[in-house]
């Protein structure tokens, strides 16, 4: 949480209305924001003012309405649906920003003037690639280029796996509850491996699904080969964090001392944010939030 003081959607729409040259972007969570602040600062946007979705109250009942789920993603969504609606769709003053996440796979289900989604499936997917991962476990963990390449490919699939089981889930309505995936990780010889039979049994067990194992581990498979080997980084951005963090805690002492902020900064800190602008939610993102006294510059 941000701020003590939870803002209403009827206040920001008066200040908005009242305001319109106004450029603020909203945002899922901390990382997010720090991310999209920089990237704007460093491109003399700083009449933009970026904020954490949770500043604002997005009523359960809004979400429901509008067949959202109850997460920062659904609040950004019913925040980009309140303020079209309210503002009209040549509104600049509010740009909602939301991970396409799962449906990365198929088509957002909300296609907004004012809602823009990261190319990936989630935002760590501009900063986190096989390149910026072979760097890290070079000089982490010392691995030479051609043990370094295996490593990263072991650590791209098992981010892709988990993904697979993040969209069964969603796609069978299962609703089933996250576990630890760390338990069903193993490094052997500097390789990194899934037990897909472990985390279904436990994944499946938690949420008494048990009877549905088979048919779920055959729909990960065929996810597997059918589309995910096609899209780059198609996963969610936790998994891929928790996996590296693994991954190099278990070869490499130094890399025991990463946390899940730190690890995100490091690649955070090996992008330019001039490199950036090439993708379609950071051109959008510019030029949503330009004014007459930035198209000066």
């Amino acid at each position: 949480m941000t701020s003590d003081y939870l803002h209403r959607l009827d206040e920001i729409i008066t200040r908005y209305q009242l305001e319109p040259d106004l450029r603020d972007v909203y945002v899922e969570g901390p990382f997010d924001q720090r991310v999209f602040t920089w990237f704007l600062k460093n491109n003399n946007h700083t009449h933009s003012t970026t904020y954490e979705i949770d500043t604002i109250n997005i009523s359960a009942e809004l979400l429901s309405n509008h067949g959202l789920e109850n997460s920062n993603r659904g609040r950004i969504i019913a925040l980009a649906i309140v303020t079209l609606k309210e503002l009209g769709p040549e509104a600049m003053q509010v740009t909602c920003i939301a991970d396409t996440d799962l449906e990365i796979l198929s088509e957002p289900k909300f296609r907004l003037p004012n809602l823009l989604y990261t190319d990936f499936a989630a935002l760590e997917g501009y900063f986190i690639s096989t390149e910026t991962i072979k760097q890290l476990l070079t000089l982490t963990c010392g691995h030479p280029p051609a043990i370094a390449d295996k490593a990263t490919s072991d650590i791209i699939e098992v981010t892709q796996t988990l993904f697979a089981c993040r969209t069964i889930n969603s796609n069978t309505g299962l609703s089933l509850k996250k576990i630890s995936i760390k338990k069903s990780l193993t490094e052997n010889k500097l390789r990194l491996s899934l037990d897909l039979d472990d985390l279904l049994k436990r994944y499946l067990n938690k949420n008494a699904k048990s009877s549905a194992t088979i048919t779920f581990k055959n729909s990960v498979i065929d996810m597997g080969k059918k589309n995910l080997a096609r899209i780059h980084l198609a996963l969610h951005g936790h998994d891929l964090i928790d996996v590296i963090l693994f991954y190099v805690a278990e070869t490499s002492s130094v890399g025991r001392e990463f946390t899940t902020d730190s690890l995100r900064e490091l690649f955070l800190h090996s992008t330019q944010p001039q490199s950036l602008q090439k993708h379609p939610l950071f051109a959008s993102l510019l030029r949503r939030t330009c004014t007459a006294n930035c198209l000066q510059h």
